[in-house]
């Protein structure tokens, strides 16, 4: 599950960033997904060492640095917010607003994207600073423990800190419903109107908005369970509980970079190239790599 994500974000990241060298441009929302991807590279890497350090006798407690519950944390919350970040771009650029709020919004939204990533990182980096700061507790605990079971429920630090990140986090959770649902709402009308148009016959077009739905039901499946998964987290409930919460956060941010460069033209064209060049040659490996390393 980690390669994938590892894969399928190093590849975003990669055609993003080859892209904008030759073009010298990036477009507002290879920005945000490129700095998307970059988060879950981290989010994966972090979690990837936990696993390979701690998880291999997961009935005892483990000590965890807390740089890594704090990269793990401020990765975490980073994935969420840029998915916010990229859902209301989306929603503001495809869908016709009549208030003047959303209106004006919407002239401006490709140029408040670098503040909105900005802002990103700034309030990631805030609410996870007090799972460093509040981790030990001087009055009921005196270690760093990620997998502790019920026995440290109680602790305040630790509670206090989970209470944190998820207020902190769960205004990412609304936009992110909020956005997908007016835009499902748009896509679905709009193709009822064609549909009307043409006397109930289907064309490309049509199509094309039933896949956009049910890509973004998929994706609203996939972050609710993530978000699911960082509440059940705060809880500490048990290591299994942990565990699992755990798994549920890493499918997402593997699984949703598969569905974007699954759904995105731009990202999909080029792996199909390659995929077909390796298949129809193995030696053109070594050309895709000599073409990579002279951009890089």
């Amino acid at each position: 599950m980690v390669a994938v994500g590892v894969m399928g974000n190093g590849f975003i990241v990669l055609a993003n960033g080859l892209d904008w060298i030759r073009s010298k441009t990036v477009s507002p929302s290879d920005m945000i997904l490129t700095a998307l991807s970059l988060s879950r590279l981290l989010y994966l890497g972090v979690v990837l060492g936990i696993h390979c350090l701690f998880f291999f006798d997961i009935d005892n407690p483990k000590r965890v640095p807390e740089v890594l519950l704090f990269f793990w944390g401020f990765a975490n919350a980073s994935t969420l917010w840029m998915s916010a970040c990229l859902a209301a771009f989306y929603c503001m650029k495809l869908v016709n607003f009549s208030q003047a709020f959303f209106v004006k919004m919407k002239l401006h939204i490709s140029r408040l994207v670098p503040r909105l990533l900005l802002g990103s990182v700034l309030v990631s980096l805030i609410i996870a600073l007090p799972i460093v700061c509040l981790e030990k507790c001087k009055y009921c605990c005196n270690e760093t423990i990620v997998i502790q079971g019920s026995r440290n429920i109680s602790c305040p630090g630790k509670l206090i800190s989970g209470f944190i990140y998820v207020v902190g986090t769960s205004p990412s959770f609304i936009i992110v419903l909020a956005s997908s649902v007016i835009l499902i709402h748009s896509l679905l009308r709009h193709a009822r109107k064609m549909q009307q148009n043409r006397g109930g016959v289907k064309d490309h077009r049509m199509d094309a908005h039933i896949s956009a739905v049910k890509t973004l039901v998929s994706f609203v499946v996939f972050f609710s369970f993530c978000y699911v998964s960082v509440v059940s987290l705060a809880t500490f409930t048990s290591p299994w509980t942990i565990v699992t919460a755990v798994i549920g956060i890493t499918a997402y941010n593997s699984g949703h970079s598969v569905i974007l460069i699954a759904t995105n033209p731009k990202l999909k064209q080029p792996l199909i190239r390659i995929v077909t060049s390796i298949k129809q040659s193995p030696s053109c490996v070594n050309q895709h790599l000599s073409t990579v390393c002279f951009f890089l």
